[in-house]
């Protein structure tokens, strides 16, 4: 069984963030980074409910007024990102393994890079060499699930967006079981 986690990364401060969610009446973890996001593990977006993350990214974006990025890993063999621009779905990618019946957006790599480089003004970073799915499969084996993990990972380093979200959801930062940081870095709502 891989990881199951959702969250949704927002370029604005903490504090605004939990002003949003308060008014919401959310359940939510939310950290802030010192490049100025905030990242939001909502409980109900838990559910692993496409529909249910994207509306509140695309609440967040419009309440703060800025850019949010949705990110869903289903057990390591689907990953959607999904970028919200003051209320508006603007661009999505998606990747799964070999096996996944999930349907994902079709939208190029490169593509969806440039308009998340252009939302959250970053830099743009040079893309991380992605092993062939077959020489994944060789290699990794049974160990197969960290794979939508590590493209979470090399796609964040790329975009030059925060490491703390990889691997944060609701439920891993109530159990302190974050990949880059703690539990302490999220206030609960």
């Amino acid at each position: 069984m891989g990881n199951f986690y959702a969250n949704i990364t927002v370029a604005t401060p903490r504090a605004a963030a939990l002003q949003i969610l308060g008014t919401l009446g959310r359940t939510a973890w939310v950290a802030c980074t010192p490049e100025r996001w905030s990242i939001v593990c909502d409980r109900e977006c838990e559910g692993q409910a496409p529909d249910v993350l994207a509306s509140l990214a695309l609440t967040l974006s419009t309440h703060a007024c800025s850019a949010a990025l949705a990110v869903l890993n289903h057990d390591d063999d689907v990953l959607l990102f999904g970028l919200f621009e003051q209320g508006t779905l603007s661009a999505q990618y998606g990747w799964k393994t070999w096996s996944s019946p999930w349907k994902v957006p079709s939208t190029s790599r490169s593509v969806f890079r440039g308009k998340v480089h252009r939302a959250f003004q970053t830099q743009r970073r040079p893309a991380v060499a992605r092993p062939r799915s077959d020489a994944l499969r060789s290699v990794l084996g049974r160990v197969a699930t960290v794979m939508a993990m590590a493209e979470h990972q090399m796609l964040a380093a790329e975009l030059g967006m925060p490491e703390l979200s990889v691997g944060a959801g609701y439920r891993y930062v109530g159990n302190d079981e974050i990949p880059h940081g703690s539990r302490t870095d999220f206030v609960h709502t």
